[in-house]
C-alpha cells in the first residue's frame, strides 16, 4: 500500500508540473527560471558554473550527433525503398518530431524531482532514481531493465558488426577482434565525462560522413535504372517495416539524460536548441543520402533480376578500396558509439558498486530500491 501511495504522489506531482507548461512546448516556468538546479548537487554546480558555456553547447551537439548517426543510415536506402518517397519524407519527419517531444521531455525529468533529494545525492540523478521517485519499486526496476535491456542490444550489435565487418577486412578469426574491440572499449568507457568523449565522437562523426561521402561518390557513378519520376510514392504494404529501420535512427533515450546533466548551468538553458539542431542535421543528411542511393541502386522487385539498393548499402559497393575504406571508417565509427551508449550504464553500475553508503531518511531517491535516503548512490 505504501508503494501504491508513492508512486501515485509522484505521478501526481510530475503531471502537476508538466501541466504548467507554456503553450510553446518550453519546461515549467519554475524549471525553466532555474536550469539544472536538480539535477546536480550543489558542488557539483559551482564546478560547471565555472565551465565554459559555449564549449558545453559544442560538445552536447557532438555527442547527440554521435548518437544519432551510425550504421542505421546504410539500412535507410533499402528502407526506404519499402516506403516510397512520399511515405519516406514523411515518416522520417515525423519520427523526428516525436523523437525530439519525447527525448527532451525524458531529460528533463530530473528537473521535476524533489530538491531535497538534490541536495543528498553523490551525483546527479539516473533513471533508476527518477522511475522509482515516479512509481516506486515497481519504476526503478523497470527503468533499470530499460536501461540494461538497450545497453545489451544496442552495444551488443554494434560490437558484433565491427567484429564481423574487421575479420571480413583482415581475414582475422571475429574471436580475435573481439578481443581488441573490447581491449579498446574498456579504457575509452572509463572516461567520466561526456566532454571527454565528445572527442572520440567527433571522430566517429567525421568517419561516418566519409563513409557517406564514399557511399554517395560510388551511388553518383551508377546508371540509374528508373527514372526519378517512376519511384514508388507510398507503399503501405512494406511500410511497417521502414518504420523499424528509421526509428532506429533516434534511439538514444538511455544517452539523452546523461547528454543533458553534463551541460553546464549557463548552457542548460539551450539543451533545446542545441539537440533540435542535431536532429534537423541528422533527418536532414539521412534524407538526402537514403533518397539518393535508393535512386541510384533502384528498387528491388522479386520478379526482376536487375540489381537494386541492397539491405544494407554498403554491399552495393564494389569489392576494392572504397569498400574495405567504408567499412574500416564504419567500424571506427560504431566503436565509438559504443562509449557513448555504454556511459550511463556504467554510471548508474559503478554507483551501485563504488560509491560508499550512507543512510538517510525521506523518500524515494536512493538506487537501492526502498524508500530509505540515498541508498548505494549516495556519495
Amino acid at each position: 500500500e505504501g508503494d501504491v501511495r508513492q508512486a501515485g504522489k509522484g505521478v501526481c506531482q510530475i503531471c502537476i508540473q508538466l501541466a504548467q507548461e507554456d503553450t510553446d512546448g518550453r519546461l515549467p516556468r519554475a524549471v525553466a527560471a532555474e536550469p539544472q538546479l536538480n539535477c546536480r548537487t550543489p558542488a557539483e554546480q559551482r564546478v560547471y558554473q565555472a565551465g565554459s558555456g559555449w564549449l558545453a553547447v559544442l560538445t552536447t551537439w557532438i555527442n547527440v550527433t554521435k548518437c544519432f548517426v551510425g550504421a542505421a543510415s546504410f539500412e535507410l536506402p533499402r528502407a526506404f525503398s519499402d516506403a516510397g518517397t512520399v511515405g519516406a519524407i514523411v515518416g522520417v519527419c515525423l519520427l523526428a518530431v516525436l523523437s525530439s517531444f519525447s527525448l527532451r521531455r525524458l531529460a528533463h525529468c530530473c528537473e521535476l524531482m524533489p530538491r531535497n533529494l538534490a541536495s543528498r545525492s553523490g551525483s546527479p540523478f539516473t533513471y533508476y532514481q527518477i522511475g522509482q521517485e515516479a512509481f516506486g519499486r515497481f519504476g526503478a526496476a523497470t527503468a533499470l531493465f530499460g536501461v540494461v535491456a538497450m545497453t545489451l542490444g544496442v552495444c551488443g550489435s554494434y560490437i558484433v558488426f565491427v567484429c564481423t565487418t574487421m575479420a571480413e577486412v583482415t581475414g582475422m578469426r571475429r574471436e580475435v577482434w573481439l578481443v581488441l574491440t573490447m581491449a579498446a572499449i574498456v579504457p575509452l568507457s572509463w572516461m567520466r565525462h561526456l566532454r571527454i568523449v565528445a572527442i572520440t565522437s567527433f571522430f566517429g562523426i567525421v568517419a561516418l560522413l566519409t563513409a557517406v561521402i564514399s557511399v554517395t561518390l560510388d551511388a553518383a557513378e551508377q546508371q540509374p535504372p528508373q527514372p526519378i519520376g517512376n519511384m514508388t510514392k507510398f507503399d503501405p504494404e512494406h511500410y511497417p517495416m521502414f518504420l523499424g529501420n528509421a526509428g532506429f535512427l533516434y534511439l538514444i533515450s538511455t544517452a539523452v539524460l546523461p547528454l543533458y546533466q553534463d551541460m553546464d548551468v549557463q548552457s542548460a538553458p539551450h539543451f533545446a536548441a542545441t539537440f533540435n539542431s542535431s536532429i534537423v542535421f541528422v533527418t536532414l543528411l539521412n534524407l538526402a543520402f537514403g533518397l539518393f542511393a535508393w535512386y541510384a541502386y533502384g528498387s528491388c522487385s522479386s520478379d526482376s533480376d536487375v540489381r537494386c539498393v541492397d539491405g544494407n548499402v554498403i554491399g552495393n559497393l564494389s569489392v576494392g578500396p572504397v569498400k574495405t575504406a567504408v567499412q574500416l571508417l564504419l567500424s571506427v565509427d560504431l566503436l565509438f558509439t559504443t562509449i557513448v551508449f555504454l556511459y550511463p550504464f556504467n554510471e548508474a553500475l559503478e554507483r551501485q558498486l563504488l560509491k560508499p553508503q550512507h543512510g538517510g531518511t525521506g523518500g524515494g531517491g536512493g538506487a537501492a530500491g526502498g524508500d530509505g535516503g540515498e541508498g548505494m548512490v549516495s556519495g
